[in-house]
């Protein structure tokens, strides 16, 4: 790929997280390489000097919170998991509240995943224009008329 490296921003998890491997990849190859897998060796290199081995943290808020990355000198870009359109609100909202709180921090996301699935009535709502994702929604999260129409169960019974 190295003749395309020029145009790569970064490649996420490229291998198993190992802090010389990535300081390898990174120095030999130019290219900025992402961490979205939170386990212990990684977390230990947030305590060193970890932006020699990542440059670029991914947070998902569909399964972790990005207040404990507010300090990282790496940059911050959240991505929607490949959630539902519902799901990936919830992200960009995460987002925009971590970049409104942080603005030196504000970064491209990753949420352009609507389209990886079969088309409902949440993604028609979505479209893409100019590499920007775009939408005409309700207020709130703006879903509230296809909610509406779902029908509701129970999974089980909470015992009190």
């Amino acid at each position: 790929i190295e003749k395309y490296l020029d145009i790569i921003d970064f490649i996420e998890d490229p291998c198993g997280f190992n802090c010389e491997d990535w300081f390898y990849i990174q120095e030999k190859y130019g290219v900025q390489l992402a961490l979205d897998k939170k386990n212990h060796e990684a977390l230990d290199c947030l305590n060193l000097e970890s932006e020699k081995y990542f440059r670029v943290v991914i947070v998902k808020p569909a399964i972790e919170t990005s207040e404990n990355y507010a300090t990282l000198k790496q940059r911050i870009v959240f991505t929607s998991y490949m959630d539902h359109p519902l799901g990936q609100l919830c992200a960009m909202y995460e987002a925009d509240n971590f970049y409104e709180k942080y603005p030196e921090k504000r970064e491209h996301c990753g949420f352009l995943t609507h389209s990886l699935y079969e088309k409902n009535s949440f993604s028609e709502k979505f479209s893409i224009e100019n590499t920007v994702l775009s939408f005409q929604l309700e207020p709130g999260f703006g879903f509230n008329s296809q909610l509406e129409k779902l029908k509701f169960e129970h999974l089980y019974e909470a015992s009190i």
